[in-house]
């Protein structure tokens, strides 16, 4: 799988949001991302040139829920042609959060957006994932499936469950750093292949923060090569 850099992280202070794209789905070029976006995932496959996407955005609040989704429904509907529904409550793992639907024509034919979004601590996540609605059918499930993986942690290794496995990470990630390019880059491709063959289960956005981490801590920047 390949990685495509965004900033650097491990500041762990606050919680991180995470949640799983569906399987294969690859990370999106950082210049097509707005300054609010964390993440974004996309994959081909479509009928069209189009592409299904999901991206994860975070927006400082000071209102609950149901207020944001209201000031949300606003905005979506002063906007020509756009259609929105509010579909209720949506059970994520990071908590009880709202499920709404957007609808925009575009030159590929109807777009439809699922939005999943949770307020946390004055911060709004908003999970949204987008296909052609005539495609929508066939990718509801793996949409759904990941808009309600969205959850919490303070820890990225604590989610590793196999002991084993969390073990040797963690051996491996406390041992990273060195001046030496060569070895620099020895230890940049031992940890893509730790974090390849033992935490596929998490999943690609999770895999992306801890070899962001990584990345980080071997070359002291926070962008590759």
């Amino acid at each position: 799988m390949k990685f495509l850099f965004l900033f650097p992280l491990f500041c762990w202070a606050a919680p991180i949001c995470i949640f799983q794209p569906p399987p294969e789905w690859q990370a999106a070029q950082p210049k097509n991302l707005s300054e609010h976006v964390q993440i974004g995932f996309v994959t081909k496959g479509s009928s069209s040139d189009f592409c299904p996407s999901i991206n994860l955005a975070t927006e400082a609040v000071d209102c609950s829920l149901k207020e944001y989704v209201k000031a949300v429904k606003g905005i979506h509907l002063s906007q020509p042609n756009t259609q929105w529904r509010d579909l209720g409550q949506l059970k994520t793992k990071g908590g009880a959060g709202q499920l709404t639907e957007i609808t925009n024509p575009s030159p590929w034919g109807d777009i439809l957006m699922l939005q999943a979004i949770v307020v946390k601590d004055k911060i709004a996540y908003i999970l949204t994932a987008a296909t052609l609605k005539k495609e929508f059918p066939a990718r509801q499930k793996e949409i759904l499936t990941a808009l309600s993986s969205l959850q919490f942690t303070n820890d990225l290794w604590s989610m590793i469950s196999d002991e084993t496995a969390r073990s040797q990470i963690l051996s491996l990630y406390t041992g990273l750093g060195s001046d030496d390019k060569q070895e620099q880059d020895k230890q940049w491709k031992q940890l893509q292949d730790a974090i390849a063959k033992n935490t596929s289960s998490l999943g690609s956005h999770w895999q992306f923060l801890a070899l962001k981490d990584g990345y980080v801590k071997i070359y002291k920047k926070g962008s590759p090569p």
